[in-house]
């Protein structure tokens, strides 16, 4: 009979093995779904809406096509938030995820319902040759 550490190995795989995929959690206004950025792409083919929040120089070097842009970092981000329908799906990016995990939690808060946390962010978008524009 093997000695049980034999075992914890293939059980450290086994955790690892759903690294990148996605994952979920309950915020207050509703769930939130952590997707990396090729996981993402086919909410946005169904229909999801891309919200780049990242600053307007970030945006206009380039982004996700059609993608709704609200500056984390502008004084105005949580009035223009206000705006937007809390039953639609969202997918929320950054550069790399650290302001996007700070507005998904925001809104959530705010009663959004359907947010989709892109947790490679941009970088990861682009890193996996993903369409992106400058229009």
């Amino acid at each position: 009979m093997k000695p049980i550490f034999f075992l914890l190995p293939l059980a450290l795989l086994a955790s690892l093995a759903g690294c990148g995929q996605s994952s979920s959690s309950t915020g207050e206004g509703g769930a939130v779904k952590y997707m990396d950025s090729k996981t993402s792409f086919p909410e946005l083919q169904k229909g999801a809406v891309a919200l780049d929040i990242r600053t307007p120089q970030e945006y206009d070097g380039g982004h996700l096509s059609d993608a709704l842009h609200i500056d984390w970092y502008d004084q105005g981000f949580a009035t223009e938030v206000e705006k937007l329908d809390r039953d639609q799906t969202y997918v929320v990016y950054c550069a790399t995820s650290n302001r996007s995990r700070k507005a998904v939690d925001r809104m959530a808060q705010m009663g959004f319902k359907n947010l989709i946390l892109m947790t490679d962010g941009y970088q990861g978008w682009r890193s996996k040759g993903l369409p992106v524009t400058t229009e």
